[in-house]
């Protein structure tokens, strides 16, 4: 045997073993997980039960979620590129005579849902931030950072660059094609 076929012989068991064993397990984990969801490997997870995971949505490699009070709901048809990282909350920069990492305090403020409806495309190195929603049918561009709702069918470059996908006309026809619609 060639040291070729043993590294691929080796690296086959190894993504049988993730796919078939650890995701599961991974996915049993979160407050719920739709059917044919796909969780990559080396994802940092944190708050799983705080995390809804619709149908047929794929999170990429070395994603980064952290959702320990607020929620993170993500829809149905969603791909979340590569070292995406989604965030739920942050620390309190308010009080007075203590650093930021010795402040537990939390006030409602600083946990937001994060919400990404159906159909998005996150795309890779995207950061989603706090209490935004990301409207169906989105586009968010690689590396940007959302700060700020996205409108159904956008594509977001950054919180002054959001551009529509479809005129009014083409959303119409686009939600009819894709509820089987014949009219």
């Amino acid at each position: 045997m060639t040291s070729k076929f043993i590294f691929k012989l080796i690296n086959h068991l190894r993504v049988c073993w993730y796919y078939k064993l650890e995701m599961k397990y991974i996915q049993s984990l979160f407050a719920f997980c739709g059917q044919n969801v796909v969780v990559s490997n080396e994802c940092i997870i944190a708050g799983h039960n705080n995390i809804s995971i619709g149908n047929n949505t794929y999170i990429g490699p070395r994603c980064l979620m952290y959702s320990t009070e607020a929620k993170l709901l993500i829809g149905d048809d969603v791909t979340i590129g590569p070292q995406v990282s989604i965030v739920t909350g942050d620390h309190r920069f308010d009080v007075i005579g203590k650093l930021i990492r010795e402040n537990t305090e939390k006030l409602p403020e600083n946990d937001q849902d994060v919400i990404i409806e159906n159909d998005c495309w996150i795309g890779m190195n995207v950061n989603i931030l706090k209490g935004v929603t990301i409207g169906k049918g989105s586009i968010v561009a690689a590396g940007a950072t959302v700060i700020k709702d996205i409108p159904p069918y956008s594509i977001y470059v950054s919180k002054d660059n959001v551009y529509r996908r479809f005129s009014d006309e083409q959303m119409v026809e686009h939600e009819r094609l894709l509820a089987g619609g014949n009219q």
